[in-house]
């Protein structure tokens, strides 16, 4: 039997882990495909294909495991020079789940997943988030983790897609999460999310299948990412904790060295982290880089100390904040204020 690239072929279940770069064929299988024979056989029909009794495929079987309770399931393939998309799925499906003990999972690409009916636990980096209907889970490449039912059952829908276009859309999210390998929101318009996710087997015997579906992938990543910037504190991210207690410690450092020469490196090292990734905190906490954020807090100092100290002269205020001189300093805290130290302190004076 010979696939064809952009055709499409109703299997029965026989085994997962196709290579999805390596396959230029899009195949669906089901559990129900043996009581669904005829109705398999009059599609295939339309495409000239005969189902076979058996089929052998190559598969990993690692993968066997997780993908041996899935209801329906289709996985996507790039036609041969077919036309660059942004984001490009790879597969869809939807399960019951009915274990608490399903194998890990960690897969190359991202994926949306929907719990869309019943309750549900999502496992990973040793946590725990329970899954309530409408709870959706954004997932980014490498992510260790697993399912498992919370109750009778729990349903899923998900969707796994790569493309250039989702790692902008990350970094340009607020800063949201950026540095994140998943996020969960409680989709408010619940349950378009999971009818968007649908969507993409509606369009699966559609001769432009994947350009339509990079389309629907838009609509809901843009959709989560509204949805993640709304909720804020509601929303779901890991690391924030951390995140948010590391900034803690690194303005407390920089109140502590504000007399000291702006050692951002130094900074970031007693922290443990990259100078890039400490920066990339400030900016999105603050909108400022990390060195603005200390120099803004020297000036802040600089104008207590040429109120309260009227007998210090400007080159000592700067000495004792660091500075490499008093025309560097002169010229820094005007960026900031606006006005020059002596003008600022003169100004003060005359109010008082």
């Amino acid at each position: 039997m010979l696939f064809e690239s952009g055709h499409v072929y109703f299997l029965p279940r026989i085994g997962f882990g196709f290579d999805h770069r390596s396959c230029d064929t899009l195949i669906i299988r089901s559990r129900t495909a043996c009581r669904k024979r005829s109705n398999c056989n009059r599609m295939l029909q339309k495409e000239h294909v005969q189902l076979p009794t058996t089929l052998a495929v190559p598969y990993d079987r690692r993968n066997e495991q997780m993908k041996r309770n899935v209801d329906m399931y289709i996985k996507f393939a790039p036609k041969p020079n077919g036309i660059p998309l942004p984001l490009l799925a790879c597969d869809v499906g939807y399960q019951k789940l009915l274990r608490t003990d399903y194998e890990p999972n960690c897969w190359p690409f991202y994926q949306f997943v929907c719990c869309y009916k019943g309750e549900g636990l999502y496992l990973t980096q040793g946590q725990s988030f329970p899954l309530t209907e409408g709870s959706v889970i954004f997932m980014k490449p490498g992510v260790h983790h697993q399912y498992a039912k919370n109750g009778d059952a729990c349903f899923v829908s998900w969707v796994s897609f790569d493309g250039f276009l989702i790692e902008q859309l990350c970094q340009s999210s607020s800063g949201l999460f950026a540095d994140s390998p998943f996020a969960i929101i409680q989709d408010r318009t619940h349950p378009n999310l999971h009818l968007d996710i649908m969507s993409v087997f509606e369009h699966a015997e559609d001769p432009f299948a994947l350009e339509r579906i990079s389309a629907v992938l838009y609509r809901i990543a843009i959709e989560f990412m509204l949805q993640l910037k709304h909720n804020g504190g509601s929303a779901r991210i890991p690391d924030r904790d951390r995140q948010e207690k590391r900034l803690e410690a690194a303005i407390n450092w920089m109140k502590q060295n504000v007399d000291a020469p702006a050692d951002i490196t130094q900074l970031a090292e007693k922290l443990h982290i990259s100078r890039q990734h400490l920066c990339r905190l400030f900016q999105q906490k603050f909108g400022v880089s990390t060195k603005e954020y200390m120099t803004k807090l020297k000036i802040l100092q600089a104008q207590k100390d040429l109120v309260e100290f009227a007998e210090k002269s400007v080159a000592d205020v700067a000495e004792s904040l660091g500075f490499v001189n008093t025309s560097h300093f002169a010229r820094v805290f005007k960026q900031v204020t606006g006005v020059s130290p002596n003008a600022f302190r003169e100004s003060f004076f005359l109010r008082g």
